[in-house]
């Protein structure tokens, strides 16, 4: 499912208006002075870019700074429906929240990164960095390692060349070997399971969800450290993964 071919050339304009939306995102809006410090541009070039964008409804202005335009909204939910494994999950995550009381997650993989693209939470879910449409290397998170685990080492190798192995906490995986003999274990056991190393504190496991050819995707279940151990986080939440990922994976071909 991973695409690895690199695009040749690039258009210098489509770039640009790009890099604006992309810095209004990451900053939740910005000035014209902001986005020209911050991208290099020349302040006019940054106007004429966004009130092109404004008038597309893309942005809007609210006092001095640009802020994203509900328009994304439109695409953005037009996205997720093409994505078959959304309008099949819901069930699914909300019986993996209510027996687990935790936050319950469908990922894919896209360009060689995580996208959450739909969630359950239970009565006892803490709310974490996994939104809807948010991205994240793959070999930080239990669902994303699960996806790895499915894919060839060539595959891996072409994302990890791409993206890197970044440290986003002291136990994450920054060695390739390393992320290489977890894979192993994960596809023996079925279950990949994150102890914070994407957040101090959280911990998770993911099943992947397969066809007769692609992983298409994984559940997983998030919580507290404290609160995910022993036959809970050993037993009762693999075995209930296992469960959703083979229903899933039976629905997905009908």
């Amino acid at each position: 499912m991973t695409d690895s071919s690199k695009p040749n050339r690039s258009i210098k304009t489509t770039e640009t208006v790009f890099g604006i939306i992309e810095e209004i995102s990451r900053s939740s809006g910005a000035t014209r002075e902001e986005l020209s410090d911050r991208l290099g541009l020349a302040e006019s070039t940054v106007h004429t870019h966004a009130q092109t964008l404004i008038d597309r409804g893309y942005l809007v202005k609210e006092g001095r700074e640009y802020q994203l335009g509900l328009r994304f909204l439109e695409h953005g939910m037009a996205a997720r429906d093409r994505y078959k494994l959304v309008g099949i999950s819901q069930e699914a995550l909300e019986n993996l929240a209510s027996k687990t009381g935790e936050a319950a997650y469908l990922i894919t993989e896209e360009h060689g990164k995580a996208v959450y693209v739909n969630k359950a939470l239970g009565d006892k879910s803490v709310q974490t960095e996994g939104r809807i449409g948010y991205r994240r290397h793959l070999h930080e998170i239990a669902a994303g390692k699960a996806i790895l685990a499915e894919l060839s080492r060539e595959e891996v190798l072409d994302i990890v060349e791409k993206h890197g192995l970044p440290m986003k906490t002291e136990n994450t995986i920054t060695d390739v070997d390393e992320l290489f003999e977890e894979l192993d274990t994960i596809r023996e056991h079925g279950i990949a399971v994150n102890v914070n190393e994407s957040l101090e504190g959280e911990k998770a496991a993911a099943a992947p969800i397969t066809t007769d050819s692609d992983v298409v995707g994984a559940v997983a279940v998030v919580g507290p450290s404290n609160r995910l151990t022993g036959e809970l986080f050993e037993d009762t939440i693999p075995r209930l993964l296992l469960e959703a990922a083979n229903e899933l994976e039976l629905r997905y071909q009908f």
